[in-house]
């Protein structure tokens, strides 16, 4: 008898005689693992959850945040871990990272991408009208004087503050339209005409939905298609202000508006008792707060009346409130700049300009910075309101609304100004003056973006096409484990 090793094309000869005698034989393929995360993209210091399946049992996996050893989770009986966290880092750039899950004795892993982004999804970046960038990571006080411009694009004049979501820039042109723009290009996505003819806000962008004001009403577009998913109430519509599922808004018919983001049918209503509100408003802690002649403050589930406070303001047109750690910052057309406290409604301090304030302040680090009519730049302590600095403008109107990120103040001013300046103390850091009559910049993923009579601007550290920085995708051999962390629950 002939005796044969015992191997899968043995197996297949021995049986070809005799297939009813022979046993079946099935060569099942090894587990693949593979990870699941609970978001694939977010800012830096974002947090993850990463869930696994059909790795080995009963043995340590490592998680990998591009090359460095982030947690440890230990499998089931099932091959199986769930919901461990990991968070970003602070200096991870705008662009693709890679999450990885990789077995400490037997190697074998499983990747995902995660996208890092720093997105400016509203005028004021926040509901609370922070003009702060928390998440800015590229541009700095150093490497801002590198700027140059990557793209413009002429679609009439853009006056409102552009949006910044998912590597698509949203603007409202005062040729009517709304246009979604390739960031790493300025490329047209789409564009969507106001029946009305004009767009009164900037755009607002969350959960797949951009919305903007225009005198027929509120307007929701899909992000991707720029077709309308609904739309109103019939009334002009400016501030508009993104919370959560809720969107806000005031209207020249004197009320402040709450409606569901999802479905635009409207949660409640409640007139200022002024005949025009045209400024924007800041949502905080459960509460809307709105300039009129005085500073009102609604609850912002219920519209309700809270309190209000005595600004001063006359006319029209008002300075946006902004909020930060219980105080509300206001400017007046009676040439104030206050601080009230959020909680007893009494002030904090008051500061004294030559000037009409109309115009939104920023703050970060514990400091606020004013735009005055009588053409200065004030930078002014958030606790006690004394003078840090002040810098005069070329224009008698003061700057525009300031975008502030990573220590770096961004203003326009005058006829032709862009300006990067130091947050610390006011010095120009970099400036562009080939602009006409600029708007109120935004800031993201490395890029400043300004629009002005004719044309739209994007200015970053680079001239080349590329909105996000590519990180290599490790090699899952060679990352090495920080022997260091402790086992995370399965």
């Amino acid at each position: 008898m002939i005796s044969l090793p015992l191997t899968a094309r043995n197996i297949v000869l021995l049986c070809a005689g005799s297939l009813l005698a022979c046993p079946l034989f099935v060569m099942a393929a090894p587990a693949v693992p593979s990870i699941l995360l609970s978001t694939t993209s977010g800012p830096p210091t974002s947090v993850i959850l990463v869930s696994g399946t059909r790795f080995a049992t009963n043995v340590t996996v490592d998680i990998y945040f591009d090359t460095q050893d982030m947690a440890v989770a230990v499998t089931d009986g099932n091959g199986s871990f769930s919901h461990i966290p990991i968070q970003t880092m602070k200096t991870a750039q705008p662009g693709e990272h890679w999450v990885s899950a990789v077995e400490r004795n037997d190697q074998k892993s499983a990747q995902k991408p995660f996208l890092v982004e720093t997105d400016w999804t509203q005028s004021r970046y926040d509901a609370a009208n922070s003009g702060l960038n928390l998440h800015e990571n590229v541009l700095s006080r150093k490497s801002v004087r590198n700027l140059t411009l990557k793209w413009s694009d002429s679609n009439g004049t853009i006056d409102s503050i552009a949006a910044v979501s998912d590597g698509v820039v949203y603007l409202a042109s005062q040729d009517s339209h709304l246009y979604a723009l390739r960031a790493s290009t300025g490329q047209v996505l789409w564009k969507y005409l106001d029946p009305a003819g004009s767009i009164a806000s900037s755009p607002a962008v969350g959960g797949g939905v951009v919305y903007f004001g225009g005198f027929d009403g509120l307007h929701a577009l899909d992000i991707n298609t720029g077709q309308v998913l609904w739309q109103g109430p019939l009334q002009s519509v400016y501030g508009v202000t993104l919370n959560g599922d809720v969107v806000f808004f005031n209207s020249t018919d004197g009320y402040v508006h709450a409606v569901d983001a999802k479905t635009g049918s409207e949660l409640w209503n409640y007139n200022s008792g002024a005949s025009n509100l045209y400024s924007a408003l800041a949502v905080a802690d459960g509460v809307v707060y709105v300039a009129s002649a005085n500073l009102l403050a609604l609850d912002a589930t219920s519209g309700a009346f809270l309190w209000n406070y005595a600004i001063g303001n006359t006319g029209d047109i008002w300075c946006p409130p902004t909020v930060s750690l219980g105080v509300v910052y206001v400017g007046s057309t009676d040439k104030n700049f206050y601080a009230i406290d959020a909680t007893s409604h009494s002030l904090r301090w008051s500061f004294a300009t030559a000037g009409a304030i109309t115009i939104a302040s920023a703050i970060a680090n514990h400091v606020v910075y004013v735009s005055s009519q009588d053409g200065n730049l004030y930078a002014l302590d958030a606790a006690s309101g004394s003078l840090l600095w002040k810098r005069a403008s070329t224009s008698s109107s003061g700057t525009s609304a300031p975008a502030l990120a990573n220590g770096v103040l961004y203003v326009t001013q005058g006829q032709h100004n862009i300006l990067a300046l130091d947050a610390d103390t006011g010095a120009t850091l970099w400036q562009f003056s080939g602009a006409y009559y600029p708007s109120s910049p935004s800031v993201a993923d490395g890029v400043l973006y300004v629009g002005d009579e004719g044309n739209f601007y994007a200015f970053s550290l680079t001239t080349g096409n590329s909105h996000h920085a590519l990180t290599v995708r490790p090699d899952p051999s060679a990352l090495r484990p920080d022997l260091q962390l402790r086992k995370k629950p399965r």
